[in-house]
């Protein structure tokens, strides 16, 4: 018999197909749901997407939570949490100070990591930078390979540091940044990983810091703002805070290590959360909107197009075709 392929929106996930009885007919039924925003990957961990109150959550898209946990949603305190859909594979916890909308789809199947086929940049084999660190100044930074991580500390003075465009290669230790800081780059992606002797670090960054960064548009790393290297395995956990002047516009992939977001405010124009567990309090709005990026969804652009573009439905033993086929 003949498949077909169905066109669907870059926003759409199929989460069910519906096959009849009939040898004729490869697919009758589709289930689309509005792409998710949010991912909990880990398959086992309880408590794998927690909403610590008090918190309101307003995602324009739908979440995803892997845990098999019966707490692997777990909302905490008082809070409200809005969300195109809410997808959960165990179970969860919950109490009478929490408003969910809609109501959570529990049973689920387990959604693949949306960014398993982006690749971290060849290993580093020389530092442009070294304990790179500013304290209570203006600097401007160009994209490299920095190794130990970058250090930014606010005083009385406020340190006021630009990214250039381009990718910072953070060889160990991560980013930091406390105190009264000032971050600003457009189209910069911050990749976390190890070697050179120097141990993975994460990024940590504290709620008196007005971070203004915008994932690039374009190129290799179109949509990432922050690229956790999954060949790193377990690691420390990434804190990513900020004030209410606050806007981050990217993807924040940490796939093997755990994340902590409560950067408040209207936010950018669009914002994807992925990590092995997540933690998400206060107010933090995700935006869908990714009409301004080359490719769309970073979703959808940073797949393998040989395996896992969406296919039609072909049966096993086909039929010959009859003339009307033709």
């Amino acid at each position: 018999m003949y498949g077909y392929l169905f066109p669907l929106n870059s926003s759409k996930t199929i989460t069910s197909v519906t096959l009849p009885n009939d040898d004729n007919i490869g697919v009758l039924a589709m289930t689309l749901v509005p792409q998710a925003c949010i991912y909990a990957l880990n398959q086992t961990a309880a408590n794998g997407l927690t909403f610590n109150g008090p918190f309101n959550v307003n995602a324009d898209c739908g979440v995803a939570v892997n845990s098999s946990s019966a707490t692997a949603l777990n909302l905490t305190g008082t809070g409200t949490l809005t969300a195109e859909n809410i997808q959960v594979v165990g179970g969860v916890a919950t109490n009478p100070g929490v408003t969910i909308s809609p109501a959570p789809s529990v049973g689920t199947l387990v959604q693949p990591d949306p960014f398993r086929f982006l690749k971290a940049p060849a290993a580093a084999t020389s530092c442009d930078h070294t304990n790179f660190m500013v304290h209570a100044e203006e600097a401007r930074l160009e994209p490299g390979t920095y190794c130990n991580g970058i250090t930014i500390m606010g005083g009385k003075e406020e340190a006021d540091i630009r990214f250039e465009s381009g990718a910072y290669i953070l060889v160990g230790g991560g980013l930091n940044v406390k105190g009264h800081s000032r971050l600003r780059g457009n189209g910069v992606t911050f990749i976390l990983t190890q070697g050179l002797g120097f141990t993975y670090g994460p990024v940590s960054v504290d709620s008196m810091v007005v971070s203004t960064l915008t994932a690039p548009h374009s190129g290799p790393m179109e949509g990432i703002l922050f690229f956790q290297d999954p060949a790193v395995g377990a690691g420390a956990a990434s804190t990513m805070s900020g004030s209410s002047a606050s806007a981050i516009e990217g993807v924040l992939y940490f796939p093997t290590t755990a994340l902590s977001y409560s950067v408040p405010g209207p936010g950018g124009d669009f914002l994807v959360l992925v990590a092995d567990t997540l933690t998400i309090s206060g107010q933090v709005v995700l935006n869908n909107d990714f009409s301004d990026l080359d490719h769309g969804s970073p979703i959808h652009h940073h797949r393998d197009d040989q395996d896992d573009r969406p296919r039609s439905w072909v049966s096993p033993n086909p039929r010959t075709p009859e003339p009307h086929d033709q």
